[in-house]
């Protein structure tokens, strides 16, 4: 029985260390997430957007010193440009720190995924060690409920029927005896009778 609790536990536990093994000499991730932001495609939006903005600009500019305009309608225009510019300086600060964001993007993104990579590797684990242990208890379980009572009951029929081969080897010498006592008193009858 020993045996083959052995065999069961090299079985199953030999293939499982031999995997994890081979899985750490490949070290390649399951999961593989590269994240590209076509940067000059945003530039030349952002350029031709700018050169835009530039040209509404200097329109404004042409009509604010064209001096047509009363002071307020001026002042007016001087803040949309003011507003203008801001519009261009925030895209441009945007487009700046894109890269950033995306590699910040990208690092918690793989860190998440090694997180998620090594849950996995650890549930399995433990899944596997609590159905080793399951199929062990199992195996016991059998052999305490059945084979051992089985066992006990297959040794006492053997010993009883021992006993009755005993029983009948003495039964046999007794009638023997019996027998062989007949014999000699029936002798002893005969020869007194004659």
């Amino acid at each position: 029985m020993t045996r083959f609790f052995l065999i069961m536990f090299c079985g199953l536990v030999f293939p499982q260390v031999a995997g994890a093994a081979a899985q750490e000499g490949r070290a390649s991730p399951m999961v593989q997430v590269d994240v590209i932001v076509e940067m000059d495609a945003i530039n030349e939006s952002l350029r031709s957007t700018s050169h835009s903005i530039e040209q509404i600009s200097d329109s404004i500019r042409l009509m604010a010193e064209s001096g047509e305009l009363d002071p307020d309608q001026q002042q007016k225009l001087s803040r949309i440009l003011d507003n203008l510019d801001q519009v261009v300086q925030t895209t441009s600060d945007s487009v700046n720190a894109l890269p950033s964001l995306v590699q910040r993007l990208r690092s918690a993104l793989v860190s998440q995924s090694r997180e998620i990579l090594s849950d996995v590797k650890f549930w399995s684990i433990v899944i596997i060690a609590a159905l080793f242990l399951l199929v062990i208890a199992i195996a016991v379980g059998l052999y305490l409920l059945v084979l051992r009572p089985l066992q006990q009951n297959i040794l006492s029929t053997i010993d009883n029927v021992a006993k009755i081969a005993q029983a009948l080897e003495d039964t046999s010498r007794a009638l023997e005896t019996n027998n062989s006592i007949q014999q000699e008193l029936l002798k002893l009858g005969e020869s007194r009778s004659r």
